[in-house]
Order: structure tokens, then sequence, then C-alpha cells
């Protein structure tokens, strides 16, 4: 009896053991996917819109973002 209740614990074990190493897997895998485009971005947006310019931070924003905001609003939440 004890053994069976030994052998179901390895199995639970194994497969907890199992499920972080694929969790670990698919988590290098998708930060493999930013690592060229996204990460080289953020670093070059977070200091310039961090400085609270708004003619620094402009550039950074799509041009639609601007149809339905004034130039004195986007000022204001520069501000």
């Amino acid at each position: 009896m004890s053994k069976k209740i030994l052998k179901w614990f390895g199995v639970i074990l194994l497969g907890i053991i199992l499920l972080l190493i694929l969790v670990a897997a698919y988590t290098g895998y998708k930060q493999s996917e930013y690592k060229e485009t996204a990460v080289p971005y953020i670093k070059e947006v977070i200091p310039a819109i961090s400085e609270w310019d708004t003619e620094k931070a402009k550039p950074f924003f799509v041009p639609s973002a601007f149809d339905n905001v004034s130039q004195d609003d986007f000022e204001k939440l520069f501000r």
C-alpha cells in the first residue's frame, strides 16, 4: 500500500517538474521573440517620454493619436 502511495507521489512530483520545465521553455521562447524588436524600442522610448517634453515624445505617437486631441490637451497630459 505504501509503495502505491509513493509511486503516485512520484508521478505527481514528476508532472509538476515537467510543467515547470515547459513553462520555463515557453517563457524563454516568448522573450526571444521580442528581444530584437521590443526591447530596443522600449530602451529608446522610455528615457525620451520620461523627460515629459512634448516635442521629444511626439514622434513616438502615431499620427492618428492627434486626430482627436488638440495640441493644448496633449501638452496638458505632459505637465
